[in-house]
């Protein structure tokens, strides 16, 4: 017999199984039993986390979706979904999803149910400050190139695949008692969040709750700053100040919107930034990479280069340059 003590209920979820269709549908399927074993009602069931909703019709249903507190996601688990916006027409097959952006009301034409194989969407919204924490980590701010490019009618349709799959069957799962509702949703929610972000198709739809957050917003100067400045010697101090805080005050809203310290996420630019120039220009000396990205010691940077990509800027530069 397998000991399962002390592991995550949901973290098998996947594990030697399809991460297709009908994993993730009977799961959902679960959730449409009443108390009395029989289903609920054809329409919306609200499931315990705020802004997430299962979707269930027997027939041919035009559903509105859209929130004003953040980009909503959603994903036609069995059946599919078509919208028309002013500018286009979406027509995807199955597991296509819909992303909507904040403010932004549309309407989903959902297809594919009938009484004895119910159309099943899950709806997801997604808070600001979500959306923010995902581009920090992935694009280091909100005024990377990539987060430019806008979606015109603020709808967009995309794929999504096993991965995905997964991660919204982890979090579905995790909703089931309340110990996991409270300590592991969370994680599988910003786990959504990451992913949905890594989807070219969807990235557009983030941009207006990312300006919105973006506006005024401390940590963005800071970051700015720090990506403009990195041969000055910053301290959380300097930031700060830049930024018109307090420096504790700064350093917990720092904190609290990237998951990391303001040293340590200066140390990740300045490194990051090192290493786009080393595979730019192999021939590059080391120490004046060094001095460029605000290491005045080469050695102490080679040390924190080596501990963050595994291996030295030496090594590198002979790697890339063949």
């Amino acid at each position: 017999m397998t000991d399962t003590r002390g592991t995550d209920p949901s973290a098998s979820w996947c594990a030697g199984r399809p991460a297709g269709e009908s994993r993730l549908s009977d799961l959902l399927e679960t959730l449409l039993v009443d108390s009395s074993g029989g289903l609920r009602s054809v329409g919306e069931l609200r499931l315990a986390w705020p802004g997430v909703q299962l979707l269930r019709f027997t027939g041919p249903e035009i559903t509105v979706a859209g929130s004003q507190s953040g980009p909503v996601f959603c994903f036609a688990i069995r059946g599919h979904l078509h919208t028309t916006t002013p500018r286009r027409a979406f027509v995807p097959g199955p597991g296509w999803g819909f992303a909507i952006a904040t403010g932004v009301q549309s309407g989903l034409m959902a297809l594919g149910g009938n009484e004895f194989r119910n159309h099943l969407t899950l709806s997801v919204e997604l808070t600001q400050e979500c959306c923010r924490r995902a581009a920090y980590d992935i694009v280091d701010g909100l005024d990377a190139p990539t987060l430019q490019a806008d979606q015109p009618d603020g709808v967009a349709a995309f794929p999504y695949g096993p991965e995905l799959r997964c991660a919204l069957g982890r979090f579905v799962q995790a909703l089931g008692d309340e110990r996991s509702r409270r300590t592991l949703a969370p994680l599988y929610y910003e786990e959504i969040a990451h992913l949905l972000f890594r989807v070219p198709e969807v990235r557009p739809v983030f941009t207006s709750a990312l300006r919105d957050a973006g506006q005024a917003d401390p940590v963005h100067q800071a970051v700015r700053y720090m990506r403009e400045n990195l041969t000055a010697n910053i301290t959380v101090t300097d930031l700060a100040r830049e930024v018109s805080l307090s420096p504790s005050a700064f350093a917990h809203s720092f904190r609290a919107s990237t998951g990391t310290t303001p040293y340590q996420y200066l140390k990740r630019v300045r490194l990051e930034a090192a290493h786009t120039m080393l595979l730019s220009d192999p021939a590059a000396s080391v120490s004046d990479i060094a001095r460029t990205v605000g290491y005045a010691n080469a050695s102490h940077f080679i040390s924190e280069f080596k501990r963050r990509f595994r291996v030295t800027p030496g090594e590198l530069s002979r790697v890339h340059a063949g």
